[in-house]
């Protein structure tokens, strides 16, 4: 899931952005890079609540590192649109496809903490995605039912079928 949703969002990106030199996954800096560039980062998994399916609920948190080289006059202002726009392709494709939950933007801004980039200006996008790992137990299949009746106690179990009442709008 991990692996297909980074992949996706990459494509998608790049799609999106077709002039960008670099758009790709977090690489290992240990080369040149072209720039402007844009790097999608999985940054943290965090526990999410449980579904009740016997599925893992999770809550994984990505970072688009928007990178411009410093020697351009309006270095700053062109990765700042640029985190912009990116910002709302990450909204607008939301789930990119997959069985994940929609995109949740949580920050949007100048970035100075990776020092594989210091001497570059870099502006970040940071947003999440509910994701579940594993097979639901709760497949469709068995008895579904039809109609649901609702009992307030003490007025509930058997001779008490005269005063539950039909819940008709779920």
């Amino acid at each position: 899931m991990l692996t297909a949703l980074t992949a996706a969002i990459i494509a998608d990106l790049a799609l999106t952005f077709p002039t960008l030199p670099s758009c790709a996954a977090w690489p290992h800096l240990a080369r040149k890079i072209a720039i402007p560039a844009l790097f999608v980062e999985l940054t943290e998994m965090v526990a999410a609540a449980d579904p009740g399916t016997e599925q893992l609920a999770l809550t994984a948190r990505f970072t688009a590192w928007i990178v411009f080289d410093r020697s351009q006059a309006d270095d700053h202002l062109q990765a700042a649109n640029l985190a912009a726009a990116v910002a709302h392709r990450i909204y607008k494709a939301s789930r990119f496809g997959l069985t994940v939950g929609p995109a949740s933007i949580t920050h949007l801004g100048a970035a100075d903490f990776k020092p594989e980039l210091i001497g570059y200006t870099v502006w970040a996008v940071e947003w999440s995605h509910e994701i579940r790992l594993g097979d639901s137990i709760w497949d469709g299949t068995g008895i579904i039912p039809t109609e649901i009746w609702m009992g307030i106690t003490p007025l509930t179990g058997t001779g008490n079928e005269a005063e539950y009442v039909e819940v008709t709008d779920v």
